[in-house]
């Protein structure tokens, strides 16, 4: 894997050499703009608009324009004079939860490569993160700039995210829906048992249909067999009539085509289905002697009563014959 950094890893006084790598990479089919008439590619010139003439890399400057219309033209010394941390070092200068971190601020990964001689501590830090659910909050020089980073451990490998500085979050203005809504019990009875109905995924088993789909195509115009049909866009579902309708149509929906859970959460149904089970069984057989008790006694009282009324009879004739 191409390294796209290379540092160490300041923690505490112990200093982790690693380099960094991609953790992801965009798969897909990679197109190129080209002039349709002949299959040409289309090519991008920096030109200088005062001028009219293409500028080469070496005389092209960063700059800022003012509310005026100034510009500010920001040389190479300006930019060293700038407080940067070191550009080859990861400073860990906290740590916390791993949950107590909203993904939302994370941006891209990379996987911490440690050097041969950095086994030990790498080894460590790895196992003291992933031993106490914690991540470690650090700052690094990235692309000539400050970042803020996040390392945690995953698989015995130590993952270091890019970070968004929290100014850089948009509060959710205008996002958040009315909290004075009302929403019944009975249709969030309905929504749990959709979820419980749903279960489980393996996120691994998941594939990207369109971007197949995007591969036939182009394969199909490559060996010249025209244009492939259009793949189905799905069931055709018919329209709720509100809330709670399309609730009870999505669980039976649900439960007539019901996907395969995964091995644990079917393991935990059971498990919480197993003592209530249980209970059931108990309380059928104590119902069961109750019932069997009571024909029992009944049938008791039956034949003392006969008896009885037996010997009274018998003592009558005798009385009788007397």
């Amino acid at each position: 894997m191409r390294t796209v950094w290379k540092g160490s890893i300041l923690f505490g006084l112990v200093s982790i050499p690693v380099q960094l790598v991609p953790a992801t990479e965009e798969q897909g089919v990679r197109f190129h703009q080209v002039h349709a008439k002949d299959g040409s590619p289309i090519r991008y010139r920096r030109v200088c608009e005062e001028e009219g003439e293409e500028v080469p890399q070496s005389e092209i400057a960063k700059g800022y324009r003012t509310s005026d219309g100034r510009v500010v033209v920001l040389e190479e010394e300006d930019w060293e004079s700038l407080p940067l941390p070191d550009k080859d070092v990861v400073e860990v200068v906290a740590f916390v939860d791993e949950g107590d971190v909203d993904p939302v601020l994370l941006a891209r990964a990379y996987y911490a490569r440690p050097d041969a001689p950095a086994s030990r501590p790498y080894a460590l830090l790895a196992r003291a993160l992933a031993r106490s659910h914690r991540a470690a909050i650090a700052r690094m020089a990235l692309r000539n700039r400050e970042t803020l980073a996040l390392l945690r451990a995953r698989d015995g490998v130590l993952v270091l995210h890019t970070m968004l500085w929290p100014d850089e979050l948009r509060p959710p203005d205008g996002v958040v829906p009315d909290t004075s809504v009302a929403v019944r019990p009975e249709d969030l009875r309905l929504a749990d048992a959709l979820m419980d109905h749903l279960g489980g995924v393996e996120i691994g088993e998941l594939t990207d249909t369109y971007r197949k789909a995007v591969e036939d195509l182009v394969a199909t115009k490559v060996w010249g067999a025209g244009t492939p049909g259009r793949a189905p866009g799905g069931r055709a579902r018919q329209k709720a009539e509100g809330l709670t309708d399309a609730l009870e149509r999505s669980l039976a929906e649900a439960g007539a085509g019901a996907r395969r859970r995964t091995p644990r959460k079917a393991a935990e149904s059971a498990r919480r289905a197993a003592p209530a089970e249980r209970g059931a069984v108990r309380t059928g057989t104590a119902a069961r002697r109750s019932t069997t008790g009571k024909a029992a006694a009944k049938k008791k009282t039956v034949a003392k009563k006969e008896t009885a009324a037996k010997k009274e009879t018998a003592a009558g004739r005798t009385r009788t014959t007397s």
